[in-house]
């Protein structure tokens, strides 16, 4: 007589219901977990080029080429006097000719036509060398952008500047402005640089006079936009057409 028991049917769905609800619960928390951490690291990779950019400026006597995030990675690793040593997973190599705004994972061209669209010139969209770019937790190159490019002139009275183009400010740059009263008001940084993470969904907002430009909608606001308890650099996508540049969709995963 064969007294083995073996598990009822109730008793496996119970299991697997069990399984379900735990997945349910645990699986997102996990997610976000690791969106953070990647965030996170990012910050402090911006935190690590901006020191070392602000140390090329004092011994060269000027920011490095804008745009290219190849020239940046050949100014601060290779060129600079103190040079920057980026972990393993803080670059990837493209060759001559590719996107150098794609992760090879993950192929996207929005993010090329939106810089294309913002005025970065063609050469910094396609690599113009096998050569190194500095990328973020995403794997996509950091942008850099210099005031050199935005505001050569170094002013800070940008609406006085707007309205004088002889003022050397063109506030139809590619880069974050600062927004008051739903227009722009000047870009950050005015008399430095920007670095940008185009953040988890690898894009950003195309820049419009209705929004702030390229990943400027950090840290400017300080509101749960679409009230899902974060703010900022942590919050997400507000409901609009992306893709029809509408001005209430706001690139709030970007990290400056």
């Amino acid at each position: 007589m064969n007294n083995k028991k073996g598990f009822s049917l109730i008793e496996l769905l119970v299991v697997v219901a069990i399984i379900g609800i735990l997945s349910v619960i645990l699986v997102p928390n996990v997610q976000e977990q690791l969106r953070r951490a990647k965030v996170a690291k990012t910050k402090a990779l911006i935190g690590s080029l901006e020191v070392t950019i602000e140390t090329y400026k004092n011994d060269f006597g000027k920011y490095p080429p804008s745009y290219d995030p190849q020239t940046l990675y050949l100014s601060l690793v290779e060129y600079a006097k103190t040079s920057y040593e980026p972990d393993s997973d803080e670059y990837r190599y493209v060759e001559k000719g590719d996107s150098l705004w794609q992760d090879p994972n993950r192929p996207n061209d929005i993010l090329e036509s939106i810089l294309q669209m913002a005025g970065v010139p063609s050469n910094a969209l396609k690599a113009q060398l096998d050569e190194n770019v500095i990328v973020d937790a995403w794997n996509i190159p950091i942008y850099y952008i210099s005031h050199e490019e935005y505001n050569p002139s170094g002013r800070t009275d940008f609406r006085r500047a707007s309205s004088n183009r002889t003022a050397g400010f063109d506030d139809n740059k590619p880069c974050a402005y600062e927004i008051r009263d739903g227009k722009r008001y000047r870009p950050f940084s005015s008399k430095s640089f920007q670095l940008i993470s185009f953040g988890p969904d690898g894009t950003t907002l195309t820049p419009t006079r209705q929004n702030g430009g390229i990943g400027c909608m950090i840290d400017t606001d300080k509101k749960d936009n679409d009230e899902d308890g974060y703010f900022d650099n942590e919050d997400r996508v507000r409901p609009g057409d992306r893709n029809s540049n509408d001005p209430e969709v706001v690139a709030e995963d970007d990290v400056t």
